[in-house]
């Protein structure tokens, strides 16, 4: 484990602003009355440490060799692991990437609360939905972006260029918009 003095490998960030309620993505709905436990009563966030970054880096890493986007068949949210006994996950994308992060870093680190790591729903610059995870920061370095695209591994939301901004998770089971 790193000491909690050592400077972090990452660029100052902002905070991501949620302003108003935002529709619940139905996904999300499916998804929390299969995983109640995955809900959190409270917006958090974390004091991110070197030896967090480190394993985000590397759980995106594993999540990306697994990815693979739905195409036409219905998304099915779920945070299970990208790979069971070496065998690929069927129809891993960018939302069970966010998911599956979300849940390991929290059962990994007692320290990192459930509401440190936070969906969000994007579109790329090519127009394609997409799904991130947003990392909430609490020390004041701002949000960073993990997610299944090369250029999201772990970044300053506001570097990901040509992105549009729609909604992320706030707290307990609601969503607000972004004003970005």
């Amino acid at each position: 484990m790193s000491d909690p003095t050592t400077p972090l490998d990452l660029d100052r960030s902002t905070t991501m602003p949620a302003l108003f309620r935002a529709v619940t993505p139905p996904q999300w709905e499916d998804f929390v009355r299969r995983r109640p436990r995955a809900i959190s009563e409270q917006a958090a966030s974390v004091a991110l440490r070197q030896a967090h970054v480190e394993r985000l880096r590397e759980l995106a890493a594993i999540g990306r060799r697994a990815y693979g986007p739905n195409g036409p068949r219905a998304d099915h949210w779920n945070d299970a692991p990208p790979f069971v006994d070496g065998v690929q996950t069927a129809g891993f994308d960018c939302e069970n990437l966010a998911l599956w992060v979300r849940h390991v870093m929290t059962e990994e680190f007692a320290e990192w609360p459930l509401g440190a790591g936070r969906p969000a729903i994007c579109t790329l610059p090519d127009g394609r939905a997409h799904c991130v995870l947003v990392i909430v920061e609490g020390t004041g370095l701002g949000d960073y972006i993990l997610g299944a695209q090369a250029e999201e591994d772990l970044v300053p939301w506001r570097s990901l260029a040509g992105y549009r901004w729609h909604s992320m998770l706030h707290r307990f089971d609601e969503w607000r918009l972004i004003a970005a």
